[in-house]
């Protein structure tokens, strides 16, 4: 598939539409900042299948911009996206936002996105589940999944279940630090996180967040669990893994590998740290 102008999507699919993937499409190499090699704008939309969607990020003939994406939701009501395979984006994997709601991105594996494996900077009802994301990385800020409105953004209720990931630079990001912008709830639960560079899961600046039962492997010298300026933040039965000489290195611990400062109400119970 090409695009033939910057910015501009090579597949738009709009309300009421059933897309089944089941082979490959595949962007040809180019030097834009931005694009979108597909496009969900409208209601009740579907993208599943078992094919791929193969961005080019091992191609890529420019070396400026971050904007590439696999799928764009935006201005969307009721997306799913299931089983598909998403991969080698310039940028993100999959971006939501312009306040789409009722969204849920389900057994999908998500491979070599250059930015992020899934952005979401703005909408409600955001459901990420059971989704594989390996080799995030090549430009800021080179999460798995982040959660960060742009200035006067909203991102209301989100829950990241089941998700693992393996070989990105950092795991999952919560940050509603722009002008204006909110973050409202983000629940992360049942996830695996595998010895990431940069922390494997931040959240600042957050309204409520919840972190359960998550398994932590710390790669790089960062904290497990990390929450600065949460008005309400939970954080149970966790287990982080870590080793000897990278313990001590570290301080203001709160417990178990978890930092914690400056959020107003704080729940942290039942957590676990294994060294290895």
């Amino acid at each position: 598939i090409s695009v033939n102008e910057e910015g501009q999507s090579g597949l738009h699919v709009e309300s009421n539409t059933d897309l089944q993937i089941d082979g490959n499409i595949k962007m040809m190499p180019n030097s834009f900042q931005s694009y979108n090699i597909v496009h969900a704008k409208g209601e009740n939309i579907k993208i599943t299948g078992k094919g791929t969607i193969i961005g080019d990020k091992h191609t890529h003939t420019g070396t400026t911009g971050e904007w590439g994406m696999g799928i764009l939701i935006s201005q969307a009501t009721n997306v799913v996206v299931s089983d598909l395979t998403i991969k080698n984006c310039w940028g993100d994997c999959i971006y939501v936002g312009g306040n789409s709601q009722n969204i849920t991105i389900e057994n999908c594996v998500l491979n070599h996105g250059r930015r992020q494996g899934v952005s979401v900077t703005s909408g409600d009802n955001i459901i990420l589940r059971d989704l594989s994301i390996y080799n995030v990385s090549g430009t800021n800020p080179e999460y798995a999944i982040d959660i960060e409105p742009n200035d006067n953004g909203i991102v209301g209720n989100v829950l990241i279940e089941d998700v693992t990931v393996k070989d990105c630079k950092g795991g999952f990001l919560v940050w509603g630090g722009a002008d204006n912008a909110i973050v409202n709830k983000v629940t992360i639960q049942n996830c695996n996180i595998d010895k990431t560079e940069k922390m494997p899961i931040s959240i600042a600046k957050c309204n409520i967040c919840e972190v359960k039962k998550c398994t932590v492997s710390v790669g790089g010298l960062t904290y497990g669990i990390y929450a600065k300026n949460v008005q309400n933040v939970l954080i149970k039965r966790n287990r982080l893994f870590v080793n000897n000489d990278w313990l001590g290195r570290l301080k203001s611990w709160v417990s178990d590998g978890i930092f914690i400062d400056e959020c107003k109400i704080v729940d942290v119970e039942g957590n676990k740290k294994i060294y290895q």
